[in-house]
């Protein structure tokens, strides 16, 4: 059955957004606490946790920022209902809210990118199109009797396959979001595993493989072929790649690591070469497409061939920040590194996040590394600041963020 416009969408229930929610909320509350307070654990996050209570602390400034991440990502103001918030202080109440909000006909879910190209911005999607691809997934997946997933359910890879495929498929999940609540023993023949690169790399680093009628999804980022070749194949589950983003939603799959991904069947190469959908009352619609360019094999393969050129503009000068973070990695000093634009608007330089090498000092290091970008780099090519850690900065999603 198709969702068109203007009809009810299938009802989610509190407990089915509830992992949403809470997700939502735990990563706000990471944002604002950051690493000066220990963060509460996904898995403590249940129906009955108040917010402002022992389970999730909040005094009123924080409680009001929770209350806007949550209230912004589930559109709550669309329906005269963000308000509530602020006087329904469980976690429980929260998602009855969201349930509600996402059940009017026109509703919509907002997702952010992760910021590894720029500035974090959010992607509306109409919760219309995301049912249409969690049922298109339902019939193109291989067969599957649960969901166990650890994609954090406020991404829009979480949402669509933790909260919307096991309506879609009417079958259970099992949501283990956060590094504390991985554990694979649990994982059980007939799963569908939906996962992203580190996990995937963390089972092969147990020596783990898929149940062999288990299926694995990754998405967020490519998957290294050996990882793929080491938890399915002979003996083992099938593990699928999800190529899609926050923009876009999900655009196709694939079995083979480094093969053509096949493209969802709403989904088309418009003869400009832009991406058209179908949207659910069967209109098509361009989009821009992902921050990757697409090599096309035919009208229903593709391969992604890298990113877009990625230029900045500082001071007027077209700048790569990718260019800029290879060129770093050169310096004797420097193992690895990610650079992207800083704080500042229209006057905005770039900064650098660096890690070094185990011999390099780390307390002259940033002076060395100003002088060393000043022989080496155009003016605004240089960047202004440099942050040392041991590793470069990632979200759970295992996906670069900013810092």
């Amino acid at each position: 059955m198709a969702v068109t416009v203007g009809e009810s969408l299938p009802s989610l229930s509190a407990a089915g957004v509830l992992p949403a929610v809470a997700s939502a909320t735990l990563s706000e509350w990471t944002a604002i606490h950051g690493e000066d307070r220990e963060a509460p654990t996904f898995g403590t996050l249940e129906a009955g946790v108040r917010i402002g209570g022992a389970g999730l602390p909040a005094d009123s400034l924080a409680l009001l920022r929770l209350a806007s991440a949550v209230g912004g990502q589930f559109a709550l103001a669309d329906e005269g209902i963000d308000d509530y918030l602020l006087r329904r202080r469980s976690l429980g109440e929260w998602a009855a809210l969201a349930a509600h909000a996402l059940s009017r006909p026109d509703a919509a879910v907002r997702f952010s990118t992760s910021g590894s190209t720029g500035e974090p911005r959010a992607c509306r999607h109409e919760m219309g199109t995301l049912w249409q691809e969690a049922r298109w997934l339902a019939g193109n997946l291989p067969p599957f009797e649960r969901i166990y997933t650890v994609a954090p359910a406020h991404h829009i890879y979480g949402f669509i396959f933790g909260v919307l495929l096991p309506a879609a498929a009417d079958v259970p999940v099992v949501h283990a979001a956060g590094v504390d609540q991985w554990r694979p023993d649990r994982i059980k023949e007939g799963d569908l595993v939906v996962g992203f690169p580190t996990f995937w790399q963390y089972l092969v680093s147990l020596g783990r493989r898929l149940p062999v009628s288990a299926v694995g999804t990754s998405s967020t980022a490519p998957l290294p072929a050996s990882v793929a070749e080491a938890v399915a194949g002979n003996d083992a589950g099938s593990l699928i790649e999800v190529f899609g983003s926050s923009e876009t939603a999900g655009l196709g799959i694939r079995a083979t690591s480094g093969g053509e991904f096949r493209l969802m069947d709403h989904w088309r190469r418009g003869r400009d070469g832009r991406l058209q959908r179908r949207r659910p009352d069967g209109q098509w619609q361009t989009h821009e497409g992902p921050d990757d360019t697409l090599e096309w094999t035919d009208e229903h393969h593709f391969r992604p061939a890298g990113r877009r050129d990625g230029a900045v503009q500082i001071g007027g000068t077209n700048v790569y920040p990718a260019d800029v973070a290879r060129r770093l990695c050169a310096h004797p000093d420097v193992n690895d590194c990610h650079v992207r634009t800083g704080p500042g608007g229209s006057d905005a330089r770039l900064k650098a996040f660096v890690v070094p090498r185990d011999t390099a000092d780390p307390m002259t290091l940033p002076a060395e590394l100003r002088q060393w970008c000043e022989r080496q780099f155009r003016p605004a090519e240089r960047p202004v600041s440099f942050t040392l850690g041991p590793a470069l900065p990632r979200n759970a999603m295992g996906k670069l963020q900013d810092w």
